[in-house]
C-alpha cells in the first residue's frame, strides 16, 4: 500500500509506501457478498495493531523486502514458518476486467468481514474500478498455507499499479452459525478458499 492516511492520525503525508500481502477467501454473510482475510501480513506494526484492534483483521508482522529492477518486481515476506518469495512484472496493457468474469468477481469487493471479540463485523470499501494487466511470475517459495489447506494448480496473475480505497469503520453485522468442527461462527463460503496474488498498491 502506498501513502495510507487516516485522517487527524498521520500527517499530511500519510505513511507512506507498506509493504502487505494477503491470503483470502470470499464469503456470503446473508445476501452480502465480501472478502474474508485468512492472513495479512506486514512489515509495520502499527497496521498489526490497528488491523487487529478495530476491525479483527488477522495481520501479523512479518519481515518483508521489495526491491525492483527495471521493470520487474522482488518481493519476499517471511513470517515465522509462513513464506513468501517471487519475481513478477506486467506483461500487458492496463484494463478494466469484463463484465461477469472471473477477474471482475475476485476484485471487484466493496466489503470484508472479520472475527473481532466474537463478534462478525463487516466495513465497506469505496474504491473505483480496478485495472488489471496480465503479468509474468516467477514463485520461489510459498508455505503461506494454513493447515487444513492445499494450494494447487496454476496460479492467475494479475498486475494493477494500484486504486485510491476508503474503509469505513467496522460494525457489528449480527450472529453466525457455528462451525460443527471448530465451534466458532464463520459466514458462508462463496467459492473454495484460494490464494489471490493480486500484484499492486491500494492506497488508502
Amino acid at each position: 500500500m502506498t501513502d495510507t492516511r487516516a485522517g487527524g492520525l498521520f500527517p499530511p503525508r500519510g505513511l507512506g509506501s507498506i509493504p502487505e500481502l494477503n491470503l483470502r477467501t470470499y464469503v456470503r454473510v446473508g445476501a452480502r457478498r465480501g472478502v474474508w482475510f485468512i492472513t495479512l501480513d506486514t512489515s509495520s506494526p502499527l497496521f498489526v495493531g490497528v488491523g487487529r484492534t478495530l476491525y479483527g483483521l488477522a495481520y501479523r508482522r512479518a519481515d518483508m523486502i521489495v526491491a525492483r529492477h527495471g521493470s520487474r518486481i522482488y518481493y519476499a515476506s517471511v513470517h515465522a514458518d509462513r513464506a513468501f518469495v517471487a519475481s513478477y512484472e506486467p506483461v500487458g496493457p492496463a484494463a478494466a476486467p469484463e463484465r461477469g468474469s472471473l477477474e471482475e468477481w475476485l476484485v471487484e469487493r466493496y466489503r470484508l468481514f472479520a472475527l473481532r471479540a466474537g463478534d462478525l463485523v463487516g466495513a465497506e470499501v469505496a474504491h473505483s474500478p480496478w485495472l488489471l494487466q496480465t503479468a509474468d511470475a516467477s514463485i520461489e517459495l510459498n508455505t503461506l498455507a494454513p493447515a487444513g489447506l492445499t494450494l494447487a494448480g496454476l496460479p492467475l496473475l494479475h498486475f494493477s499499479r494500484g486504486v485510491d480505497a476508503v474503509i469505513g469503520a467496522p460494525c457489528r453485522v449480527g450472529a453466525l452459525t457455528h462451525h460443527a468442527r471448530h465451534g466458532r461462527p464463520v459466514p458462508e463460503a462463496d467459492r473454495p478458499a484460494g490464494l489471490e496474488l493480486l500484484a499492486g498498491a491500494r492506497r488508502g
